[in-house]
C-alpha cells in the first residue's frame, strides 16, 4: 500500500476517533448542542400570539406564564443561550401573527462583547456579512463574528470545540458528584438552564443568594466572565442594529414592549463604568427614537432590584428577584393596557 494512501487512512481513522471522544465527553458533560430550542408558555385561548425573545436573564428574571395568564395568550419563544437581538431577529418571522412582542435586555445581553456562542448556527454567513457591512465594523470585529462560521461547521464533528472552558466546570462538578453525591450541591454549582412556562424554578440554583457568596467565589466568577469578553464594551453595533429592526417589525405587527432587566450590583461595579451607562442610554434614547411608539419598561429602574440579594449569581434572578421583577412588569402590563 502506498504511502500516501495510509496517511490519509491514518488521519480518517484519527479523526474518526477524535470525533467519537468529542462526542462522548459533550454526552457525558451534557453540552448544550441545539443552538435554539422552541417554547410555548401558556394555555391555547383562541387569540393570537405573543412573540418573546429573551435570553437566560429574561427566562430567569420574569414567571412568564403569568404574564402569558395576564394576557390571556400563549408566548411563542426560542431558548437561545447567550441570545441576543442578532440571532432572535431569525425567529421573530416566523410568528408573523404575533400581536405583542416582548423583547428583554440588558447591560449584559445587549454588549457587543458578548457575541452569542450560536450565532453562525442560526444567522446566515450572507446575512452576517451584509450586517458587518452596514455597521461599518472594523476588521478586528468582522474577524471575530466570521471566525465563528468554520468552528460551527466543525462543531459537527466536534462538539467539545472552543468551549474548553465550560467542559472543566461540567467536568469538575461531575467528578465532585460522584466523589460525594449531593444533589443539592451539583444543583447549585451546575449554573443557569434555559427554561420558560414552568412557573418559578424550584432548583437549587436559583434559591441561591448572590449576597451570601463568599468574596473569593465573587471574585472567581469574575474572573471568569471577563476571560469571555471578547473586544471592548459598547451598545452601539450589531445588536443594536438587529433591536431596531426587531422593533420597527413587531410595531408594524401590533405592540412592542422593549424590557430592560437590571444586572447585580457585583457585575455593574466591575464591568459597567459610568461611561458605559451613558452609552447604554445613549444606544436606548437612539432605539426610542427609531421605534418611538414601543413601550419602554425599565426594570432596571426599580428600586432595590438589581441588589445582589435578588440574584443566583452575577447575572441571572433567584426567587426572590424573579417575583419582584414579575409583579413590576405586570404593574407596566395593566398601565399599557389602558393607553391608547
Amino acid at each position: 500500500m502506498k504511502r500516501s494512501i495510509q496517511l490519509v487512512l491514518v488521519l480518517i481513522a484519527a479523526t474518526a476517533i477524535a470525533a467519537a471522544g468529542s462526542h462522548g465527553v459533550a454526552s457525558w458533560l451534557k453540552v448544550k448542542t441545539q443552538a435554539a430550542e422552541p417554547f410555548t408558555i401558556g394555555k391555547s385561548t383562541g387569540n393570537p400570539p405573543a412573540f418573546l425573545a429573551a435570553s437566560s436573564v429574561g427566562g430567569y428574571g420574569i414567571v412568564w406564564d403569568q404574564i402569558a395568564g395576564q394576557l390571556d395568550t400563549q408566548i411563542k419563544t426560542w431558548g437561545i443561550a447567550g441570545g441576543s437581538p442578532i440571532e432572535f431577529e431569525q425567529f421573530q418571522k416566523q410568528i408573523p401573527e404575533a400581536r405583542t412582542t416582548f423583547i428583554v435586555i440588558s447591560t449584559y445581553d445587549l454588549d457587543e462583547a458578548r457575541p452569542c456562542d450560536f450565532r453562525a448556527a442560526i444567522v446566515p454567513l450572507g446575512q452576517a456579512v451584509e450586517s458587518l457591512q452596514a455597521e461599518h465594523a472594523d476588521w478586528s470585529y468582522s474577524k471575530q463574528v466570521l471566525s465563528q462560521y468554520p468552528m460551527t461547521w466543525l462543531r459537527t464533528l466536534f462538539p467539545t470545540l472552543g468551549r474548553s472552558r465550560g467542559l472543566m466546570g461540567a467536568a469538575l462538578i461531575n467528578i465532585k458528584d460522584m466523589v460525594k453525591r449531593s444533589p443539592a450541591s451539583s444543583q447549585s454549582m451546575a449554573g443557569p438552564v434555559i427554561k420558560f412556562g414552568k412557573g418559578p424554578s424550584e432548583d437549587e440554583y436559583t434559591k441561591q443568594k448572590l449576597s451570601d457568596w463568599p468574596s473569593s467565589q465573587v471574585v472567581g466568577k469574575l474572573v471568569a466572565m471577563r476571560v469571555d469578553f471578547q473586544g471592548a464594551h459598547n451598545f452601539d453595533g450589531a445588536k443594536k442594529l438587529a433591536l431596531e429592526r426587531m422593533l420597527q417589525f413587531a410595531n408594524q405587527h401590533g405592540r412592542a414592549l422593549l424590557v430592560v432587566m437590571p444586572i447585580s450590583s457585583a457585575y455593574t461595579k466591575e464591568f459597567i463604568s459610568p461611561e458605559l451607562v451613558k452609552k447604554f442610554e445613549a444606544a436606548l434614547q437612539e432605539v426610542e427614537h427609531s421605534s418611538p411608539q414601543t413601550d419602554l419598561v425599565r426594570l432596571d429602574q426599580v428600586p432595590g432590584l438589581g441588589d445582589d440579594q435578588n440574584f443566583c449569581d452575577l447575572v441571572h434572578m433567584n426567587l426572590t428577584g424573579q417575583k419582584l421583577a414579575t409583579d413590576a412588569l405586570q404593574a407596566q402590563l395593566k398601565q399599557v393596557a389602558h393607553q391608547p
